[in-house]
């Protein structure tokens, strides 16, 4: 296949085709300056023949169309690449981007719809909690109902990356390239169990320590009435105490040891009295009879766990437990 010049002259009215510009004139018998002259004269165009055979010519450029951003444009090139193509109208592919329609090496043809592809990158993490978990171990050496955190919690995680790639801005992928893994650590708590016991009623009383000794009543008296130490009113339920041995304030359980009687039940310890040392407390009674009737019992003081306990509700009117 060789290349050759196709011309068009005007002054001779003669459509000729030669392999060069030169040969051509001669053929005519025009010299240059009287080619000069015929200023119709053009050059048309490049072709080719191929098996001897002259080709029809064709336009220098071709036209097809782009699809980019959702928006399609029209390309006028002569190009031997659609990607130069591209590039020489401002479309230039970026390293990911790839076309449909067409690959970047193919050579233009007209009419041809190519759709540029717009590929990005994104890393990304997840993080997914490890929750940490408590424990419990039983120590003895702890007071009944005593809790302490030996190991504080802290939780752990799962922090996953990930590739996401995506083509025009829509997420066509998601890869799994790195996984970081911390553990919890569990708390400890060591604890006591609960004390406790049945009471009169079949009742089970938590309590965290317990006294042993005996139990008198007393009933208001002329002189101080129903005025207590701490200056609370007394009523069933108000008990005096050595206050080296029970603190005022202290929530009890008053648990008789005498067989066929019933238990005084919840009380605070609200006032004192002279006679009262040691463990030795007295019972608040509303009538002389009562206290009578109770006169002196071996008991067992227990020491309330839940010093949070409303004991006068709870007791409601029972003067004591029979």
């Amino acid at each position: 296949m060789k290349r050759i010049l196709r011309f068009v002259g005007c002054c001779a009215g003669v459509l000729t085709v030669a392999v060069a510009a030169g040969a051509f004139l001669f053929s005519m018998g025009l010299t240059d300056a009287r080619a000069q002259e015929c200023d119709k004269m053009v050059v048309m165009s490049v072709t080719t023949e191929a098996n001897g055979v002259l080709q029809a010519p064709s336009e220098s450029k071709v036209q097809f169309s782009v699809q980019v951003d959702g928006k399609t444009y029209p390309i006028f090139t002569d190009r031997d690449t659609v990607s130069e193509a591209l590039k020489d109208n401002g479309f230039a592919m970026g390293s990911l981007d790839h076309l449909s329609g067409a690959a970047a090496e193919d050579v233009p043809t007209d009419g041809m719809n190519v759709t540029l592809v717009r590929v990005s990158k994104k890393t990304v993490t997840e993080t997914e909690t490890l929750w940490a978990q408590t424990k419990y171990v039983l120590d003895k050496s702890l007071m009944a109902g005593e809790y302490v955190t030996r190991v504080p919690a802290k939780n752990g995680s799962i922090v996953r990356t990930y590739e996401i790639v995506y083509e025009n801005g829509v997420a066509v992928s998601k890869t799994l390239i790195g996984t970081a893994r911390t553990e919890p650590v569990h708390q400890l708590i060591a604890y006591n169990e609960k004390y406790s016991f049945s009471n009169s009623r079949g009742q089970q009383v938590t309590y965290s320590s317990a006294i042993s000794g005996v139990a008198t009543a007393y009933i208001p008296d002329g002189k101080w009435g129903y005025t207590t130490y701490s200056g609370n009113k007394a009523r069933p339920g108000v008990i005096a105490v050595d206050p080296k041995v029970i603190p005022l304030g202290t929530k009890v359980y008053v648990k008789t040891n005498t067989p066929g009687f019933g238990d005084y039940g919840l009380a605070i310890a609200w006032d004192i009295g002279g006679a009262i040392k040691g463990n030795k407390i007295d019972l608040f009674m509303e009538s002389y009879d009562l206290s009578i009737q109770w006169g002196l019992r071996n008991v067992t003081i227990y020491i309330l766990d839940d010093q949070s306990v409303d004991i006068f509700s709870l007791r409601g009117n029972e003067v004591f437990i029979r």
